[in-house]
């Protein structure tokens, strides 16, 4: 039988991280080769508007007309740097860009900082959704909040909004009355909040290995500064705060167990990087999230994680887009960047846990197709949505990465978005739950998909 070029590259690239470092057991959930129980959602956003078609581009094929020249005559800035030809452009994605195929057998590149999801590309456990529409604003704050809360209606301005992470906690709740939502971010996310209380059910631990229960000042927020004064203080909380007073009782109690769970328990490996002082301020939130959540689910007797919420900044790329990205890309994606990292120790210690995770990543909006002229990008429409998977998802691209209709030459020119962003998550969300529940997620979802695409065909 012949091989496809795919094959070719799966086999010579990817089980790169199949070698072990050997790793302590003290954490190991279920012994490996156990069926998969339940699925874990690790939702990312990536905050700014991040360009993905800086992560995979299509390979320079050297036809005058074809849509690759035509690309990279209108973003070899972003490649090659300020003032740089398209010939420069495609000189170096030939040399220094790791190659791949869609599922159409059409030759892609991935930034070659992303080493780690390319090798998981060609595994079979990356699915590229292409030309998603997030949002129809650019405004970042307004854009973000919608995508928090799953309504594309919502104002950046309304507050009671719960979240589409809640909502899919409350759907989870129902089967798995111990389930938790825990935020890895500094401040909560709108994703996080439910529509009703559960108190002691959805957690911030950005920061596993220094765990503490906040108090704000009470110019920030004077209910939440007064119910924890008194909740320290031992005093009483009227009727309305009781659900509040419960609330914290419930956190800090998880809270401390957490700390006593993880006290006498050493760093994993592939992890000890997220405890160094001397890191930039970026790269070091990032790592945290990563070992807060290894931590997390380890302590799954005590939490009983099913959601967890991270984010990384920086993805507003007006100017040098693509030092930026790289450095983004090799964060995130390298082989020694935090989703791997975290990966390998799950694998190692909790492979049934590993296994049933699912990692979402978004972004508010995406970036226009032309470099403009500071060798970046401005905001834009279409985007894409990576998942990944260690089983039961069926990996590929989903829609056509480099449409032929895409005009180059209009100014502000888009990635048309060709699929609603909730038809994606709400698939995401029926997954982990096990169950249909993406009308609850997302209550005004539109049926858009991009014509010939099947997403139904995602999970196994």
């Amino acid at each position: 039988m012949r091989m496809s070029r795919r094959d070719c590259l799966r086999g010579a690239l990817g089980f790169g991280l199949a070698s072990l470092l050997g790793l302590p057991r003290w954490a190991l959930a279920d012994e490996p080769g156990t069926v998969v129980k339940q699925r874990r959602l690790m939702q990312v956003l990536l905050r700014g508007g991040a360009d993905f078609r800086g992560l995979i581009v299509p390979e320079p094929d050297g036809k005058s007309s074809s849509y690759a020249t035509r690309f990279w005559q209108a973003r070899a800035a972003v490649v090659a740097g300020e003032g740089a030809s398209s010939r420069d452009a495609e000189g170096q994605i030939i040399e220094n860009w790791l190659p791949a195929e869609d599922s159409a057998g059409r030759p892609i590149r991935f930034h070659p900082a992303a080493n780690w999801l390319h090798a998981e590309y060609l595994a079979g456990r990356v699915a590229v959704v292409a030309n998603v529409l997030h949002s129809t604003t650019r405004n970042h704050r307004r854009a973000q909040k919608a995508f928090e809360a799953g309504d594309q209606d919502l104002s950046a301005t309304e507050s009671n909004q719960s979240g589409w992470g809640g909502r899919l906690l409350e759907a989870i709740h129902e089967d798995q009355p111990d389930a938790s939502l825990v935020c890895l971010t500094n401040n909560m996310s709108r994703f996080t909040v439910p529509s009703r209380p559960m108190p002691g059910k959805v957690l911030c631990v950005p920061d596993s290995r220094n765990p503490g229960l906040a108090m704000p000042e009470k110019g920030n927020s004077a209910t939440l500064s007064r119910a924890l004064e008194s909740y320290y203080q031992g005093g009483a909380l009227d009727d309305e705060r009781e659900v509040t007073r419960e609330h914290f009782e419930q956190i800090d109690r998880l809270t401390r167990e957490l700390g006593e769970s993880l006290a006498d328990v050493e760093i994993p490996a592939e992890l000890k990087y997220a405890a160094e002082e001397d890191q930039p301020r970026q790269r070091r939130r990032v790592n945290n999230q990563a070992l807060s959540a290894y931590d997390c689910l380890a302590a799954d007797k005590v939490l009983a994680a099913r959601i967890l919420f991270a984010q990384v900044g920086g993805f507003d790329t007006h100017r040098g887009q693509q030092a930026s990205l790289t450095n983004h890309w090799t964060e995130l994606f390298g082989d020694k960047g935090s989703l791997a990292s975290l990966m390998t120790a799950l694998g190692r210690t909790m492979p049934t846990i590993r296994d049933g995770m699912v990692v979402a990543i978004g972004s508010e909006f995406g970036r226009q197709l032309r470099a403009n002229g500071d060798a970046g990008t401005d905001h834009g429409r279409g985007s894409s949505v990576l998942l990944w998977a260690q089983q039961g998802l069926n990996g590929g691209v989903y829609g056509n990465l480099f449409p032929e209709a895409e005009n180059f030459e209009k100014k502000g020119a888009d990635i048309q978005g060709l699929t609603d962003w909730i038809q994606v998550y709400g698939r995401v969300g029926n997954a982990v739950a096990g169950k249909p529940v993406a009308d609850r997620l997302f209550p005004t979802a539109s049926d858009k998909v991009e014509a010939g695409v099947d997403l139904d065909g995602l999970f196994a």
